[in-house]
């Protein structure tokens, strides 16, 4: 069984229980519309991420495809362009270590 906990900045929190890709348990149900820029900055993120793994181009070129992609209300949820390409290098950096057996 997985969980999933989701913080709004200490405003509202919920918690599912997953079985597979059934939600078996809920403590609490939703009572906000959904931000669909906030979703939209997880997705961007998690490309950012995708393509540190799978591209070896540089931190600056994989940052500026993906915010050439994302809307102007996400850009500005996302964190400055320094940060992400820290993330973006310290993921390359993960995902080799873990590939090579590398010492951390």
């Amino acid at each position: 069984m997985g969980g999933l906990a989701v913080d709004l900045r200490g405003k509202w929190k919920a918690r599912i229980h997953t079985k597979d890709t059934e939600i078996v348990k809920r403590t609490s149900e939703h009572t906000h519309a959904p931000d669909e820029q906030a979703v939209s900055c997880c997705e961007t993120k998690l490309s950012i991420k995708k393509k540190a793994r799978e591209s070896q181009d540089s931190a600056h070129l994989m940052v500026d495809e993906s915010l050439q992609t994302a809307s102007e209300g996400t850009a500005a949820k996302l964190p400055k362009l320094g940060s992400l390409k820290r993330q973006y290098n310290a993921n390359v950096l993960v995902y080799l270590q873990r590939q090579y057996s590398l010492p951390l």
